[in-house]
């Protein structure tokens, strides 16, 4: 028996759970601060260059900018990605590179409170990562631009400057340092590309959707009053996290609006709203969490037919306001939620408005051409044509192949630590429940199993799946055929454990799906070569599993990481970039050794990897929100 089974008590452990997401953000921050020490000479010698040719190199920040944390965002920090350790995904990796510290001032003043003026930034811990110890941070001055959403930076004058007035900060010196940076430190066959504000990773040693590594300036203001004062249907994020949210700030990433002529363009930086992003995301319940992946899914899906208009982080925005406006009962439907938010994406593209959740001033959709708009349109269109079939074949496929699967599946959700491969199932297995159409459901028979729990027949919603389906499971559906039908001819007792029904009724293919020893024989007899190539696949999949660990280097490992670099051509390395002058490789390559060897010998190396084993600053304040949880859960 395979069946389907709900228990009446909904578990929190079926939840994605704060301790977890927050375990593994720290670890990774960890992990790549460690492995930046060994290019923390390479990013001096990068600024110092910069702060050669600055207007004025007595008040320029280049040269007193370290990088304070590297911090995952995204779709990764928040849950909703589809990464698992080794295994192909179509999400990408966000890293935000946050560079300070810094001293502002600002025009805005988040509420009724008076302007904030000369505003503090956190101080870095002391040593090799806090760049110039014997000079002041830079004192920056915001100035916002015409359109919601974008600034520019002047840098103040200090004691021993000629000028009096600001200087411009140039947005697009610090993507420049941030992409020789990256295309220095990676292979030539990596691809590195300015996209927007981020140093884009790709190449053939990526698995994911490639790496996005993004400077940023950690402003410690908000500057939408409207966010605290807007109606809500219902209180989220809730009020406290809101105001968490308002005195943490926003980031300032290096990218300029579309439509902004080019000097402007170089100049402006966009306001980003990354962390706030994080906070609202661990708010939102499992349904809700749920159908923003499903939508997703669906555009990843829509992808492997053609170029895709439609932004994820437009879906995000929709499930964003919904899940402030939109009655709680309007989730309790996978399908139906789905349908919501697509329909709420349609609407904003109509009014060509699609407004920021965090500053509804800003308009998302500004700049955006009359065929982009379009196009954005059309994905929509599309993505709802088979809305529940896409949704099924999602539940059903993942279910039948998961790689967890080590043997026959036990039929119920029961309480306590179910089996991963069964638990995993099973809750495929649900959600295909939750989005199949009524008259499959109808089929569904429900019984009760004695000991508390009901359960259905899982059966009829394998007669959704197609022949087509079937093939793009198995490689080979027609030789599975023939083998069954074959088996099926023998007397009964001389068949197969499990094997009960002809292979084109949905019992059958529930026989052949769910029954892990009998989906075993069945493609080892019927398709060659079977067992020899997934014996190979669990060879790589260890192999990938072990290369993605994310295991934390020792500080002998660091040095030698440092010492090896040294030693290597570093002026092969200064010449991927074609942002870096070749006529000032060969002094750039000495003025890096010089560096690296200077860090090792004063033991800078060595007490910056103290500082970040011993040290770690939740730069991200993040923390407390684990805590808030576990107090809650022991009280």
């Amino acid at each position: 028996m395979a069946d389907l089974a709900i228990s009446s008590m909904v578990r929190r452990e079926l939840q994605t759970h704060s301790v977890i997401l927050y375990a593994g953000l720290v670890t990774n921050t960890l992990r790549n601060s460690l492995l930046w020490l060994a290019h923390a000479p390479l990013w001096t010698v990068l600024q110092r260059a910069e702060a050669a040719v600055a207007e004025c190199r007595n008040c320029t920040p280049f040269g007193r900018l370290s990088v304070l944390q590297i911090s995952q965002s995204g779709s990764t920090a928040e849950s909703f990605s589809d990464i698992k350790p080794g295994q192909p995904s179509t999400s990408d990796h966000d890293a935000m590179y946050e560079l300070g510290p810094c001293r502002w001032q600002v025009p805005w003043t988040g509420g009724d409170e008076p302007a904030a003026q000369g505003v503090p930034e956190v101080s870095p811990a002391p040593g090799r990562l806090s760049g110039a110890a014997h000079r002041p941070p830079p004192l920056l001055r915001v100035e916002p631009c015409a359109t919601p959403g974008f600034v520019t930076l002047w840098v103040m004058p200090e004691v021993g400057c000629a000028h009096d007035s600001p200087l411009p900060l140039s947005a697009a010196t610090v993507r420049r340092l941030m992409f020789n940076m990256q295309r220095v430190k990676h292979k030539l066959e990596d691809s590195i590309t300015i996209t927007g504000p981020s140093a884009a990773l790709d190449g053939p040693s990526q698995i994911y959707g490639g790496i996005d590594m993004v400077s940023c300036f950690h402003l410690p203001v908000w500057p939408a009053a409207e966010f605290r004062t807007r109606h809500r249907a219902n209180q989220f994020p809730p009020a406290a996290a809101r105001d968490d949210i308002c005195r943490f700030g926003v980031h300032l990433v290096p990218t300029g609006h579309k439509a902004s002529c080019k000097e402007l363009f170089e100049a402006q930086l966009r306001l980003s709203f990354s962390r706030a992003e994080v906070v609202a995301a661990w708010h939102m319940n499992q349904h809700q969490q749920t159908a923003l992946k499903r939508v997703k899914r669906l555009k990843n899906e829509l992808k492997k037919t053609g170029a895709v208009q439609l932004k994820s982080y437009f879906i995000k925005t929709a499930v964003l306001w919904l899940c402030q406006d939109a009655s709680i009962e309007s989730w309790s439907s996978i399908t139906e939620a789905v349908s919501m938010i697509l329909s709420w994406l349609e609407n904003a593209v109509n009014r060509k408005h699609l407004p920021c959740f965090f500053w509804a001033e800003i308009n998302l959709l500004d700049g955006f051409s009359a065929a982009d708009l379009e196009a954005t349109k059309d994905d929509i269109g599309r993505m709802r044509e088979d809305l529940t079939r896409a949704l099924l074949a999602q539940c059903i496929g993942q279910c039948a192949m998961d790689p967890l699967l080590a043997g026959p599946p036990e039929p119920l959700i029961r309480a306590g630590a179910p089996s991963a491969g069964s638990y995993s199932q099973q809750l495929l297995l649900l959600h295909a429940f939750l989005v199949a159409p009524d008259d499959v459901i109808g089929e569904m028979r429900l019984t009760s199993t004695g000991d508390g729990l009901l359960a259905w027949d899982a059966a009829p919603l394998f007669r959704l799946l197609t022949d087509q389906d079937m093939n793009e499971l198995f490689g080979s559906y027609e030789a599975v055929q023939a083998w069954w039908s074959q088996q099926l001819s023998l007397p009964p007792a001389e068949r197969p454990p499990g094997l009960t029904v002809p292979l084109d009724t949905p019992q059958g293919q529930k026989e052949l799906l769910l029954n892990a020893e009998l989906h075993t024989q069945a493609c080892s007899a019927s398709i060659p070569r079977w067992k020899t190539v997934h014996a190979l696949l669990d060879h790589l999949e260890g192999q990938r599993w072990k290369n993605n660990n994310l295991t934390l280097p020792s500080k002998q490992r660091c040095k030698e990481w440092l010492q090896d670099l040294r030693n290597s051509d570093l002026e092969e390395k200064l010449r991927r970039s074609d942002q870096i002058d070749s006529e000032k490789v060969a002094d750039l390559a000495e003025q890096w050794r010089r560096e690296m060897d200077r860090y090792l010998l004063d033991t800078g190396l060595g007490v910056d990897y103290d500082i970040l084993r011993t040290q770690f600053q939740d730069r991200w304040w993040l923390r407390q929100y684990v805590l808030a949880e576990r107090l809650v859960a022991e009280g």
